[in-house]
């Protein structure tokens, strides 16, 4: 009974505790995601708002200085009035409301304190009326607000009109002074953009459960592990049978955990990749900054942190998926001939933009364009590289990592080096263990799961090839993957 209550109480705890840990995580998720959407679409009406002052200014500076002295006249009614063309302003709505057609939602408008006459029916609403007295004092500075407009979130985007030499001419004639004698540089009025938000609710939601029940499930399993066995010293004969077969008892279930954790990860893994692909997706848009600067130049280092991290999930995901497909034998080969010099760039781009990027670690590969081609599957030789040098990144604590190729009896042969503190001898026996980490692994790996060795030991014998490993405590790794001469492709 007291060994029963030991247990309930820190269960209780570790429920309790991450349930607020999923709660807070959808929370800031959401929070940021819904930041996101505005800032996106902030920018979409930035540029919208851009690309219609530099129409409009085409259209006074081009088309109605040739018009009028061709002996057309402006009107705002010009689709009703023949031999006439729209004033610059009402050309401006109506481009802007053309987008409408394919973005619902999305229009622009000009609106002022001293309307033309056929809009002074027009009545303005609060928005309006605040960006007129903002902007009539701050022209140089956007006047932004999201409302609800039909039942949609929508960013309204301000910005002031202000005279160009274009314009005075039209705005002091008679009818259009109202008692202004108006000048260059004069505020006129407000040009405004409405942009619906994003609509990715049901996206962001997806996720939110996908990792919430990630969260959960691993908690539970680990719990069911991590808690520890209530031993009594003083048991007796019929005490220690009872606890064999208590024990038996737990490694069934054990098994059947393990086996329910690797249908789990296979399905979690697929489902886990749409939201990542999109955290990498945004992520990059942010970091090539699509829709213009940032602002605060500490954004970009988050940025790339954002990027980093995502990167480095999607190496973990893809070997989950790949192992996965290795113990329901689904990994066959799709084989073609590959140049290595081609394949190294491709992997060192790769691994620079997860934590070798930031580890201060020297990575050099030498694969001359000389080198014939190798006959392999070139996702499987890709995942041999990464893994090979991120297992060195994570577990050598050295400087370097030297990759290189070469031909010997006829085969092409891959070498990854490190200068790290070197691999013990009781850990070399046991580096093509799935989810086997070393004393130093231990110590200083970030984020590790364990099975990159094994995979690449499954790559390389799919290939018919062999690992070596090559190693001393103190004085570095070499990893050896050797493909047989039968994979050797002539140069011709």
């Amino acid at each position: 009974m007291r060994s029963q209550l030991s247990l309930r109480n820190p269960a209780v705890i570790i429920v309790a505790y991450i349930s607020i840990v999923i709660g807070m995580f959808a929370i800031g998720a959401y929070y940021y995601v819904n930041t996101l959407k505005v800032r996106v679409a902030t920018e979409t009406a930035r540029s919208f708002d851009a690309s219609l002052v530099t129409i409009q200014d085409f259209y006074s500076n081009e088309i109605v200085p040739r018009a009028t002295n061709a002996g057309i006249e402006l009107s705002h009614d010009y689709h009703q009035t023949e031999n006439t063309i729209p004033f610059p302003a009402t050309f401006t709505m109506d481009v802007g409301n053309q987008f409408e057609r394919t973005v619902p939602g999305l229009n622009a408008t000009l609106y002022s304190s001293a309307p033309f006459p056929w809009r002074q029916d027009r009545k303005l609403d609060a928005f309006e009326k605040e960006s007129i007295d903002n902007l009539s004092v701050n022209p140089d500075s956007a006047f932004i607000r999201v409302e609800d407009r039909d039942g949609r979130p929508t960013l309204r985007y301000a910005s002031a009109v202000i005279l160009k030499e274009s314009c005075v001419g039209c705005h002091n004639l008679p009818k259009f002074r109202f008692g202004n004698t108006w000048q260059v540089g004069d505020f006129r009025g407000v040009r405004q953009i409405s942009v619906p938000l994003p609509q990715s609710v049901d996206l962001d939601y997806e996720f939110y459960a996908i990792s919430g029940s990630f969260m959960l499930i691993a908690a539970l399993i680990g719990g069911a592990i991590v808690f520890p066995l209530v031993v009594r010293l003083d048991a007796s004969l019929a005490e220690s049978l009872a606890l064999t077969s208590e024990l038996e008892t737990r490694n069934r279930e054990l098994q059947e955990q393990s086996e329910a954790k690797d249908a789990f990860l296979a399905n979690m893994s697929h489902e886990l990749r749409t939201p990542l692909n999109a955290i990498l997706g945004f992520s990059d848009m942010l970091r090539n900054q699509v829709f213009g600067p940032l602002g605060n130049e500490k954004y970009n280092e988050y940025i790339e942190g954002i990027h980093r991290g995502g990167k480095h999930l999607q190496l973990m995901i893809e070997d989950l998926l790949d192992l996965s497909r290795i113990e329901r034998g689904e990994l066959p080969l799709t084989e073609s001939e590959i140049k290595l010099s081609d394949l190294w760039s491709e992997v060192e781009t790769l691994t620079r933009s997860t934590k070798i990027g930031v580890s201060g670690i020297s990575l050099t590969g030498d694969f001359p364009s000389s080198l014939p081609r190798l006959r392999a599957d070139n996702r499987a030789l890709s995942q041999i590289l990464i893994n090979l040098i991120m297992n060195a990144v994570q577990h050598s604590s050295g400087t370097e990592i030297k990759v290189n190729a070469n031909v010997e009896d006829g085969g092409i042969v891959i070498r990854v080096c490190d200068d790290g503190v070197g691999i013990a001898a009781e850990d070399i026996i046991h580096l093509r263990d799935r989810f086997y980490r070393g004393d130093k692994s231990r110590l200083n790996a970030e984020g590790g799961l364990g099975i990159g060795l094994s995979l690449v030991d499954v790559f390389v014998s799919l290939h018919g090839g062999s690992l070596e490993v090559e190693s001393k405590p103190g004085d570095g790794a070499s990893f050896i993957v050797r493909f047989p001469s039968s994979r050797t492709i002539a140069a011709t």
